[in-house]
């Protein structure tokens, strides 16, 4: 069952580990070659990622976001693979909600929709008093929870993912918090005070704040200039004895310069390779969204969306592999983006990218990935 994701990143970690993140520094290598010219680097374009999306081991597709309108509500959308239909815009209400939500999906399986399986989902979100919140779907949703006690003074939507080890569910979150570096003590416009923070979960069902240690300072990434976008991928595996694995949280960010920066995170060892910027990304229009392939065939391996920094605010596409950067592209039939961008790819292969249109409707747009790309509307609007 767990031949997706899940298989290929079971590894062993610590709660010890993760907590002192006293990460060892190495150095990233940058890819070679462009297949498109990319903007130069401008200035920064703001904390917000927009809606959040993830697949699950059945390759159902969710994909979240705060409403526009009312009480500024969790709204969801998602696709269950059963049916072969999208089901939504639900209001799942939880709000009011500060930022963007993001979503971590666990191995944790639960009966949906029809009686079939469903991974758990865990959304997270800058509340209005600055404090983490979460809503969980186990079966059914609940929440909110105020997590304020593992993350408080948030400047920026989180970023989160959910990794498989030995030890049970890990769900790292990161976030641009205020700076502790003597460089500022609020969250700014001009995001020159703030850092990155995160926290992970302790436990194989983390729903409230004692299940959760934090907040800890990322001390490498140093000043951040947008939200930060978090997935995991496998730098090697050994597929007959899988407890060897070697896991990697991926964290992706604009930086202050605008430019694409990224960093990983070996759990095993609690090396960081970075941060690293990509400088074929050259200037974003958005802050990056990334996502870890789920499949044994590509281990060091994940994709990033943006939103370009010209007039047209087309999608662009970058990759990592095996150490590198490869040349990133626009994708022109994605037309002009109405919100950042976020990526996910799924077990069956396909990469799924979601945005709010640019039309006075709003709605919900997908790009995917088949072989080929395709761009459809999937309507849900207004979702701005």
């Amino acid at each position: 069952m767990r031949i997706g994701r899940w298989i290929s990143r079971l590894t062993r970690i610590s709660a010890a580990l993760l907590l002192g993140l006293a990460f060892v520094a190495t150095t990233a290598v940058v890819g070679v070659g462009a297949a498109a010219a990319p903007p130069a680097l401008a200035a920064t374009s703001g904390n917000a990622r927009g809606p959040s999306a993830a697949s699950d081991e059945y390759n159902n597709q969710y994909v979240f976001w705060r409403g526009a309108t009312g009480n500024n509500n969790l709204w969801e959308a998602y696709y269950n693979v059963y049916t072969g239909q999208w089901n939504g815009p639900l209001n799942l209400g939880m709000g009011p909600l500060g930022s963007e939500p993001t979503v971590a999906v666990s191995n944790q399986v639960f009966a949906g929709p029809g009686g079939e399986p469903f991974n758990a989902q865990y959304v997270y979100w800058q509340g209005t008093n600055g404090d983490l919140y979460l809503a969980y779907w186990e079966g059914k949703w609940y929440g909110p929870v105020n997590l304020g006690g593992v993350a408080q003074d948030m400047c920026s939507q989180p970023g989160a993912a959910a990794l498989a080890t030995e030890d049970g569910l890990k769900i790292v979150i990161f976030w641009q918090g205020i700076g502790d570096s003597g460089s500022g003590d609020a969250c700014t416009n001009d995001t020159s005070s703030t850092e990155m923070w995160y926290a992970f979960s302790t436990t194989d069902n983390p729903t409230a704040d004692s299940d959760y240690l934090g907040p800890n300072l990322d001390s490498y990434a140093g000043i951040i200039g947008s939200s930060p976008s978090v997935t995991s991928t496998t730098e090697e595996c050994n597929i007959a004895g899988f407890n060897t694995c070697n896991d990697l949280a991926v964290i992706a960010w604009q930086g202050t310069d605008g430019g694409l920066w990224s960093e990983q995170w070996n759990v095993v060892s609690g090396n960081v390779t970075g941060p690293t910027e990509d400088t074929y990304a050259g200037g974003l229009g958005s802050p990056p969204s990334a996502s870890g392939y789920v499949t044994n065939t590509q281990m060091d391996a994940y994709d990033l969306v943006w939103q370009g920094s010209g007039a047209d605010h087309y999608l662009w596409i970058g990759h990592y592999t095996n150490g590198s950067y490869t040349p990133v592209s626009d994708l022109t039939i994605s037309g002009t983006l109405g919100s950042a961008p976020t990526i996910s790819d799924s077990p069956d292969g396909n990469s799924y990218v979601y945005w709010i249109g640019s039309g006075s409707a709003h709605d919900l747009w997908l790009a995917e990935w088949n072989g080929s790309w395709t761009v459809t509307n999937l309507g849900m609007g207004p979702l701005a």
